[in-house]
């Protein structure tokens, strides 16, 4: 997850960047598990207490990020190419 946090904050992605903020906060200590089943596990527990947190967190995302939802006031898709652009004489690092 600081991967994606990171990479967001990189391309300028401040509407995703906030939403998955949010998203992370449900988590103890601010992180989501990397293992699979524990990040569920916390979820679904969530999801008992505040069963319309996270469905708004989506509505939001797909109304305005999502471009196949016609959301944009964040096109991620526009934000990467951009980002590419700027970037296009440095090297690709794994």
């Amino acid at each position: 997850m600081p991967e994606t946090v990171e990479a967001l904050q990189q391309i300028g992605a401040q509407l995703s960047l906030k939403l998955v903020a949010e998203a992370v906060a449900l988590f103890p200590g601010g992180a989501a598990p990397r293992d699979r089943e524990e990040r569920c596990n916390v979820l679904f527990s969530f999801e008992e207490r505040a069963p319309d947190f996270l469905a708004q967190l989506d509505k939001i995302y797909y109304r305005d990020v999502d471009a196949l939802g016609g959301g944009q006031l964040e096109d991620l898709n526009q934000l990467l190419v951009d980002f590419l652009k700027r970037h296009a004489d440095e090297p690709v690092v794994r």
